[in-house]
């Protein structure tokens, strides 16, 4: 999946495909805007069937509408932790540890010595 930024205010999921749809198949593209923004640009998002045609993509795509666009590949959003909500226990994970898969780092440090 690549990400695109800098759409021109009037780009719609239609000319995003459009614009694309030379490099390879494409199996999902839409236009975003971020919510609260109406009068912000676009985001694009594409996804190819393969990692070649998103590479070439990235590489062959610089104007979409006239307007020069960032292409890059995606990224997943870090998962925000949340606190529970009143009177709610805390999630706990599989091993009961309390701890998310991303404190990773906290199970396999060092214990702390005590005296």
């Amino acid at each position: 999946t690549i990400f695109i930024r800098g759409l021109n205010t009037g780009t719609d999921t239609e000319k995003l495909k459009e614009s694309f749809n030379s490099y390879g198949r494409i199996r999902q593209a839409f236009v975003t805007r971020p919510k609260g923004h109406s009068s912000v640009n676009p985001l694009g998002y594409v996804k190819f069937t393969t990692i070649q045609e998103a590479t070439d993509a990235i590489a062959g795509v610089k104007k979409i509408d006239g307007k020069r666009i960032i292409a890059t590949y995606a990224r997943k959003k870090p998962r925000k932790f949340r606190q529970p909500k009143p009177g709610q226990e805390p999630k706990e994970d599989k091993d009961g540890s309390g701890l998310s898969e991303s404190d990773d780092n906290f199970r396999s440090a060092a214990p702390i010595k005590t005296k």
